[in-house]
């Protein structure tokens, strides 16, 4: 049995109220996150001591061979973790239905599943969520329990191969004979360097999917590990040693406080900072008497909160995302925060007291040991839970597939054709004239064009200043969920390729003698559905280029470290699409993306596919303007806080696209007039929602707005 260690109960304090304080977003702890690295170290090194105390407890007692109770070491983790952890989920659920609305809830129970499941990292991987760019009024209440899911899929998979590696008496090296602990180190040291490795290559890949990753945390709780084996129970080190190594963690941790933020490449190799500082202190603490940061780590105080620590943590976030749900302009206030923080303390003691402490005394005894003799007896232990560990990833794989359609109703969404598109017979006003500039092909009947267009916009705008009157959802859309699907492109795989299969994202001919494609970020993949319609698909290709942040002129400007990864990463994408763009001989080059980055950008860009395509048409985008439904949706059916307005910034945004592409005397399509009329933005149009996230059209307004698309590519010369 290893010896309590009060310095680790009170590191445990200090991981916790960094990662709270930096959730409530007070001053000087933007980098508080960095609290979760620590806990992974802490863990890697308690878990592994615990199974390394009882392996050489059981190598004395049985003359040299070793072994762990597997099946003891599981109660011990569900005893210790899943009490407060279950508990926490059900109040998330039943507190989403009292305060959130219908979206919401439906998130939320889809989320509880994967939390349950002990999945939350790999649910929130599937959603590409980006753990710093998550606005708390849309947050999941279950975005901490992916620090769990990594630490329980260790818990899962250490203990085999503890046993595996521990267990190969015959091993040598050069005729020596390794000893268990050093087979032990060994095998932890290969993990770590492996892991810390695809850290550093898939956090600069794969930024946001990096974060929750257990393969790129997994060095972290091998740092924890390797301190656990190579220490025992009796282990000292100097003292001088031991304050030096104090004061480097306690350096390590401040540096890493101030250094790292939210535009840091995390975790790459500067999750270092706080994961070497938590080894140090744990090492520092290896001596009698322990340093003075480590004295002061062992203060009642600090104990006592890091023995509350776990229901700290579980209950803290959800009261940050609730309050912040529900009173959107107090939430981020001095005295709400204090509040906050406050409830958590309070709660997490409750917890701590009524559902931890209680569940930590109760016997995890079993069979009265003869199960676990008979295994050990038999040599079955190791092949009894290959088969567990088997059942356990076909049930997995099996729940990831249910997980997909969690919360969907059976009753899918149904495709609406361009013959379906309903337009007002008249328009009660006459629409402004909006539409494509000054096109490369002149024909002569581009005025009758032009009033086609004018009059086929009118009749859609009649039906846009219908929706402005429009407060309650209407029937058709209720529920509202299963209808903000988003419009995407079998190539649009969020992350960092485009093409891979060309058979995969042509569509139309083969043999067309035109060739259309769309490029740039998640908004061509928006539109591909319409521009679909728009072309005849027996004398048209169309291949589509879209990356779900990389746009056609590139990333922003003046930017953050981690969007400079990104940015760096876009423009290779872009040239990468510039030479399947060159090889295909593009005929008609549509170019959309979600917002408008510098002028020169813009133009650098135009420049370069002027030379790839015959025509290009810049669609402009479309405006970012509408509050999320998640967000907006009063009850069930209230929307009457859902509509936007276009601001001064948003029609110079237009403005500016439309300028550039003057320049080159390329068609640019506006497609503002499409979903707003007199500077207001409704968020259901035609009975069908506008957008799913304020930006994104969804899949049911995308095919009525082919004749649109249609018209304004026929206006422009392109068609």
């Amino acid at each position: 049995m290893i010896r309590f260690r009060a310095d680790i109960e009170g590191l445990r304090a200090v991981a916790v109220l960094l990662v709270i304080f930096d959730h409530l977003g007070f001053r000087g702890f933007h980098g508080g996150f960095i609290g979760v690295d620590v806990f992974f170290v802490i863990s890697g090194y308690l878990i592994t001591s615990l199974l390394a105390a009882e392996y050489a407890e059981k190598t004395t007692v049985r003359h040299g061979r070793g072994s762990i109770s597997i099946v003891r070491f599981y109660l011990r983790r569900a005893r210790r973790i899943l009490p407060a952890a279950i508990a926490v989920i059900a109040a998330i659920v039943v507190g989403s239905h009292l305060l959130l609305n219908s979206l919401r809830v439906q998130q939320v129970q889809h989320d509880a599943l994967w939390a349950a499941l002990f999945g939350s990292n790999i649910n929130f991987i599937r959603q590409v969520s980006d753990y710093f760019a998550a606005d708390l009024a849309t947050s999941s209440p279950f975005n901490h329990y992916w620090s769990l899911a990594v630490e329980e899929q260790f818990y899962f998979v250490w203990p085999v191969l503890f046993l595996m590696v521990a267990g190969r008496h015959g091993l040598r090296i050069c005729g020596r004979r390794i000893g268990w602990r050093l087979r032990l180190a060994l095998a932890l040291a290969a993990i770590g360097v492996g892991s810390f490795a695809w850290s550093v290559l898939d956090t600069h890949a794969n930024p946001a999917s990096a974060y929750f990753s257990t393969f790129t945390r997994a060095w972290e709780l091998a740092l924890g590990g390797l301190i656990g084996v190579a220490t025992t129970s009796a282990t000292t080190i100097r003292t001088r040693q031991a304050t030096a190594a104090s004061l480097a963690g306690v350096g390590l941790l401040l540096a890493g406080c101030f250094v790292i933020d939210p535009d840091s490449a995390f975790p790459g190799y500067i999750a270092l900072l706080p994961t070497l500082g938590a080894a140090f202190l744990i090492v520092a603490g290896l001596t009698n008497p322990s340093p003075l940061p480590n004295q002061l780590l062992s203060a009642a105080p600090m104990r006592f909160v890091g023995r509350i620590s776990y229901s700290l943590y579980l209950w803290h976030w959800p009261f940050i995302v609730f309050v912040a749900a529900r009173f959107p302009q107090e939430s981020g206030r001095p005295s709400t925060r204090a509040a906050i923080l406050a409830l958590t303390f309070v709660s997490a003691t409750v917890s701590f007291y009524v559902i931890e402490r209680p569940f930590r005394k109760i016997s995890i005894s079993y069979g009265n040991g003869r199960v676990e003799r008979f295994l050990e007896r038999h040599d079955l232990q190791r092949l009894g839970f290959v088969v567990a560990a088997l059942v356990s990833a076909a049930a997995l794989a099996t729940l990831f597939a249910l997980a997909r359609n969690y919360g969907q109703k059976t009753q899918n969404v149904v495709a609406i054709s361009s013959s379906d598109v309903s337009l007002a017979k008249s328009a009660p006003r006459a629409a402004p004239a909006i539409g494509p500039t000054v096109a490369k092909r002149r024909a002569p009947t581009r005025g009758v064009r032009v009033a086609a267009y004018a009059k086929l916009l009118s009749r859609w705008q009649a039906h846009v200043r219908q929706g402005l009157a429009v407060g309650v959802l209407p029937a058709n859309l209720q529920p509202l969920q299963r209808h903000l699907a988003n419009v995407a492109t079998p190539c649009n795989k969020y992350r960092l390729s485009i093409v891979e299969h060309e058979q995969e994202c042509r569509w139309g001919n083969h043999n067309a003698v035109q060739v259309a494609a769309i490029t740039g970020a998640s908004h061509a993949g928006m539109w591909l559905a319409t521009l679909k319609g728009a072309l005849d698909p027996q004398t048209w290709a169309l291949y589509p280029f879209s990356r779900a942040w990389c746009g056609w002129s590139g990333g922003s400007e003046n930017v953050a470290p981690k969007e400079a990864l990104q940015n760096r990463d876009c423009r290779a994408l872009q040239a990468q699409t510039l030479v399947e763009l060159k090889r295909l001989r593009v005929d008609l080059l549509i170019l959309s993306e979600s917002g408008v980055r510098s002028q020169q950008q813009m133009l650098d860009a135009l420049s370069r596919f002027a030379s790839v395509a015959k025509q290009v048409v810049v669609l402009g985008h479309t405006p970012d303007v509408l509050p999320n439904f998640t967000v907006c949706l009063r009850g069930d059916t209230d929307i009457s806080s859902c509509k936007g307005r276009l601001s001064e910034s948003d029609l110079s945004a237009v403005a500016l696209e439309r300028h550039a592409a003057a320049l080159f005397n390329d068609p640019f399509i506006d497609t503002t007039p499409w979903f707003c009329v007199d500077l207001a933005c409704p968020p259901v149009i035609d009975r069908t929602p506008a957008f799913t996230d304020g930006s994104h059209i969804s899949a049911e307004l995308a095919p009525k707005l082919i004749p649109l698309l249609r018209q304004s590519l026929v206006q422009a010369g392109a068609l």
